[in-house]
């Protein structure tokens, strides 16, 4: 969907309420805030990129790897071939390096800062390490023009738009009950979704528990550098 035909479905999904005619900027911020809560609890839309890892050291900068929009956090899935590396918490590494200094092909994966990782066992060899990750919304500046699509699939981005971006819009006017009621159907359709399947990741509590389980708790403040 077009940013243009996103800010209509947004207009059209509250105009009943006193018909009120609001603003592309203030449109587009309802829309940006919602959509990035649904892609972000969702994982509706995932990147991948490939990574050198450096051979015969734990720590492993993937700066060079990932865009500067990147957080730990958003890591679904890592593999070296097709070979799964698990995503653990950052205690679970530090254990196991200080326990042994193993080498070969890395099994475990850890987020120490928003750019440096901990792998375990120290690679042998410069592996290639393949992350998926889910993607953020795509960028735009709120209330400018511009031919952008928002890169949420089609079959949910019509209910993420009525009942997220429309109670946010909404959200303190005066007798807006249609902002509490939305948000809560918003809430009830993240659920739907991320529930559906793994759409090609490991989805959270659903198939691939640890990964999944590991970032949903430790998103943010459980990295040690931040």
């Amino acid at each position: 969907m077009k940013l243009v035909e996103a800010r209509r479905v947004l207009a059209n999904s509250v105009l009943s309420v006193d018909q009120v005619v609001y603003g592309d900027e203030k449109l587009d911020r309802a829309l940006k805030f919602a959509l990035q809560i649904f892609l972000r609890r969702t994982r509706c839309d995932t990147v991948s990129a490939d990574y050198t890892m450096t051979a015969t050291s734990a720590t492993q900068d993937v700066t060079a790897a990932l865009t500067p929009d990147f957080l730990p956090y958003q890591v679904v899935a890592a593999r070296i071939n097709f070979k799964q590396v698990e995503l653990r918490n950052t205690k679970d590494l530090v254990r196991n390096l200080d326990e042994s200094t193993t080498t070969g092909r890395p099994t475990m994966i850890a987020w120490e800062s928003k750019a440096v990782a901990l792998v375990y066992p120290i690679p042998d060899l410069a592996y290639t390490l393949h992350l998926t990750r889910t993607a953020p919304l795509v960028a735009f500046d709120p209330g400018t023009e511009q031919e952008i699509t928002i890169n949420i699939p089609e079959p949910f981005v019509h209910d993420a738009i009525w009942f997220g971006a429309g109670p946010a819009l909404v959200y303190g006017e005066s007798g807006s009950l249609y902002a509490s009621e939305g948000w809560r159907r918003f809430e009830l359709l993240i659920k739907e979704v991320a529930g559906i399947s793994r759409m090609g990741v490991g989805a959270t509590y659903k198939d691939n528990p640890s990964g999944g389980f590991v970032n949903w708790q430790t998103e943010g403040a459980a990295f040690s550098a931040w």
